[in-house]
C-alpha cells in the first residue's frame, strides 16, 4: 500500500496587542521560565517527517501578568477542504493544564474551549497532540487542512461581549471578542499547515524509508 509522507510546520505568530498596556497583561513561555509578549520559530520541528503512525506532543506556557484574575479562552479555527480531519487521517488534540485531552471537532469552522479562571501571576502549561493514523493512504499530494490556535485572557469579572460566537474564516475573522478592553487582545500562539506550501509525499515502495523535502 502507498502511504503518506507528510512535512509538517508548526509556526508560532503573534498578533499587535492593542495597547502597550494590554501587552503586559499576558506573558507566554516556552519553557515556563523565560516569559515574552510573543513567540517566534516553531512549535513543533519544521525540519521533521512525518508518517504515518506518528504521534507527537508539543507545549507552550501561558501566563496571567495582569493584577487581577483572568479567564484563559482557547480557541481553534481550522479549515480542512481536503478532509483530513474529517476522515481522520490527522487527529488534533488540545490539553490546558491537568486538564483531560480535547481533540479538534472533525469540521471547518471556530471551536472555543474556556478555561477556569486564572489567578493573578498564575501560568498554564498547554499541550498539542498530533497523530498521524497508520492506516493513511496517499489519495492526493495536494491535501491539506490548515489551523490556528488562538489563546486570549480576558478580565474574569467581564460579560461576554458580542462577537463571542467567532467566525468561519482565516486568518483573524470573528475572534471572540472579551470584553475587557484592558487585557481583552487575542494572541495567535500557534498554527499547523499541512501540505500549504509544503509537500506531500509518497513512498515508492511499502517499507521504504522515506526523506523528503519541502517543494
Amino acid at each position: 500500500m502507498i502511504r503518506s509522507l507528510v512535512v509538517v510546520t508548526m509556526c508560532l505568530l503573534s498578533l499587535m496587542p492593542s495597547s502597550a498596556h494590554a501587552a503586559d497583561e499576558l506573558g507566554v513561555s516556552r519553557d515556563g521560565r523565560t516569559w515574552a509578549d510573543h513567540l517566534d520559530g516553531s512549535l513543533f520541528d519544521s525540519r521533521l517527517l512525518w508518517v504515518p503512525g506518528d504521534v507527537r506532543t508539543a507545549a507552550f506556557y501561558v501566563r496571567n501578568q495582569a493584577d487581577d484574575a483572568g479567564t484563559l479562552t482557547i480557541s481553534v479555527e481550522s479549515r480542512d477542504p481536503d478532509r483530513l480531519l474529517r476522515d481522520d487521517d490527522l487527529r488534533i488534540e488540545t490539553r490546558v493544564g491537568d486538564q483531560g485531552w480535547v481533540a479538534l471537532e472533525q469540521r471547518d469552522g471556530a471551536h472555543r474551549w474556556e478555561h477556569s479562571a486564572l489567578p493573578a501571576g498564575d501560568s498554564r502549561r498547554v499541550q498539542v497532540r498530533a497523530s498521524f493514523d497508520p492506516a493513511s493512504a496517499n489519495d492526493s499530494q495536494r491535501d491539506h487542512v490548515g489551523f490556528r490556535f488562538m489563546v486570549t485572557l480576558a478580565d474574569a469579572d467581564a460579560g461576554a461581549g458580542p462577537g463571542d460566537d467567532g467566525g468561519d474564516g482565516l486568518p483573524g475573522a470573528g475572534l471572540p471578542d472579551t470584553g475587557a478592553p484592558a487585557v481583552g487582545w487575542t494572541l495567535v500562539v500557534a498554527g499547523i499547515a499541512i501540505g500549504t506550501g509544503l509537500a506531500l509525499m509518497k513512498r515508492g515502495r511499502r517499507g521504504e524509508t522515506g526523506h523528503g523535502t519541502a517543494r
